[in-house]
């Protein structure tokens, strides 16, 4: 797949800065999958406005450089975007019987998503939990425009389509086994036990900074492509520069000549080819009287306009990488098996639904993501003996790394997360109380407040571009809910997200 970026470039009068083709010069030393190194040569040569820019004086100096900023047609993002976001969330959160998720990830798959996991966290009873996941309007979006691109948030606005509603995310979850659970509780027939409801708050700021980056582009435009004419034949052109011709051949042989050196040297030689290259095609316009010519009219007010729209693209950056949702759920415990808490809860009725408002946080710094929960559950009635509605409070973290690329399967992640948090009051708001050892026909209540303390290990491996992906997780929790014991678990599941196998208008290449 080939990729076009938009690189900041600052560099002194001689000597060049060579940082802002480091990923390029990457590249060369290991081409992307389906590419050679020449491939990857002539797309560093590419870089002829960037280049062009760091004349500029005005560009000198100018600030950090920002990571490369990805600007394909709307085909091409949505399959890069697919694939690199390993922060999507499709499976059941930790409250459930079946789960591999310590943490949950701020994405929700654009237009379906399923998932069966199996082997809880912080429940106590472990179960089978069917998830299901929607995006309302990417699901509309998609199959109205035949589209599967048009699912995608922030698209372009003659692309639009429901963009303030492709914010809101809805998960379903059954659990298929609690029902057998040895405890004072069974679930009715639906096995229905969690909805959650998802909402992104970032997409408009994105949208807005992709915006303002497009139309600085667009401001540059007749001066890049008039630069990109002095290189080679274009049409519309005039004759090409002879000089910056033989420039570039010579550039392009003296970096195969570079590649081709002994692995050990071959990097700083890639770097010393480049840099005196850049050196001397800077030295052309300074001196070569038919570039220097262009130099007041074109070159200087191109630096300046290039800067600003790479400061822009520092933004969009910043945003593409930064994700921030909100969600609520309710879950809904199972039914009383008998009498529970001196006729609270009688039997066939259910111990109060519990709510829970949660912020997710995601910021991915490639190869590795980090991820921050923060939440608090109440429930949504007050019985007789409950310490009034709060339930309890969770702030948990976790770094996930990805590992090698997979061809035509995906990347491999490897996560390590933590949980803190405080039972408030009782799991179900009232005593919980369980037959005792010695006479079955009386039983005790149990106190279960107290601190939660998790840490959990997730491998996820891919299939097929991560349409397909299987997670196995293992937590190690100082307690569950219904019991004060340390505790030690493992957890498998299978996640099918359905947005590749919509087609697309625009092929992906």
């Amino acid at each position: 797949m080939r990729f076009f970026f938009l690189l900041f470039f600052a560099a002194g009068a001689f000597g060049a800065d060579l940082s802002p083709f480091n990923i390029a010069i990457g590249r060369i030393l290991t081409p992307e999958t389906g590419l050679t190194v020449d491939d990857e040569i002539d797309t560093l040569l590419n870089q002829r406005q960037a280049m062009v820019a760091s004349f500029a004086p005005n560009v000198k100096n100018a600030g950090a450089q920002p990571p490369a900023q990805q600007l394909p047609e709307l085909a091409r993002i949505a399959d890069r975007y697919r694939r690199l976001r390993n922060d999507t969330q499709t499976g059941a959160s930790s409250s459930s019987a079946g789960s591999t998720s310590l943490v949950l990830n701020p994405y929700l798959a654009d237009i379906l998503g399923i998932s069966l996991e199996s082997g809880a966290i912080l429940k106590t009873v472990s179960g089978n939990t069917i998830n299901l996941q929607i995006k309302p309007a990417g699901l509309f979006c998609a199959t109205k425009f035949g589209d599967a691109t048009r699912a995608l948030p922030g698209v372009p606005d003659n692309a639009a389509c429901l963009e303030f509603w492709k914010r809101v995310g809805i998960t379903a979850a059954f659990d298929k086994s609690r029902s057998n659970a040895p405890s004072q509780l069974v679930a009715l027939q639906d096995d229905f036990s969690e909805f959650r409801v998802r909402f992104d708050l970032l997409a408009p700021q994105l949208k807005k900074a992709r915006q303002a980056l497009l139309a600085k582009m667009e401001q540059q435009g007749a001066a890049a492509t008039t630069i990109g004419c002095l290189f080679s034949e274009l049409s519309g052109c005039e004759k090409p520069n002879p000089q910056l011709i033989t420039w570039t051949e010579r550039t392009k042989t003296a970096l195969k000549s570079a590649a081709a050196k002994p692995e050990a040297v071959r990097k700083a030689e890639l770097e010393k080819t480049f840099g005196t290259a850049l050196d001397q095609l800077q030295k052309l316009f300074e001196t070569e009287p038919d570039l220097k010519a262009h130099m007041a009219p074109l070159i200087l007010p191109f630096g300046k306009s290039y800067a600003e729209s790479n400061l822009l693209a520092l933004k969009v950056d910043e945003l593409g990488r930064t994700s921030f949702s909100v969600e609520y759920s309710l879950n809904r415990p199972d039914v009383a098996k008998a009498d529970l808490a001196n006729g609270i809860v009688t039997k066939g009725q259910r111990p109060p639904d519990l709510s829970t408002a949660r912020a997710i946080y995601a910021r991915n710094y490639q190869p590795f993501v980090f991820t921050a929960n923060g939440e608090a559950s109440w429930f949504n009635e007050t019985l007789p003996g409950m310490n009034g509605a709060f339930r309890s409070w969770q702030v948990s973290a976790m770094g996930t790394f990805l590992l090698k690329e997979i061809p035509n399967m995906g990347k491999t992640t490897l996560s390590f997360g933590g949980l803190i948090g405080d039972l408030h009051q009782q799991p179900l708001g009232f005593d919980y109380t369980v037959p005792l050892v010695n006479d079955p026909t009386k039983s005790v209540a149990i106190n279960l407040t107290g601190p939660v303390r998790a840490f959990n290990a997730r491998l996820e491996f891919p299939t097929a571009n991560k349409s397909v992906t299987i997670p196995i997780s293992f937590t190690y929790s100082n307690r569950t809910d219904l019991q004060k014991e340390a505790d030690v678990r493992g957890s498998i599941g299978i996640t099918v997200r359905f947005d590749s196998f919509f087609p697309t208008a625009t092929p992906a290449r």
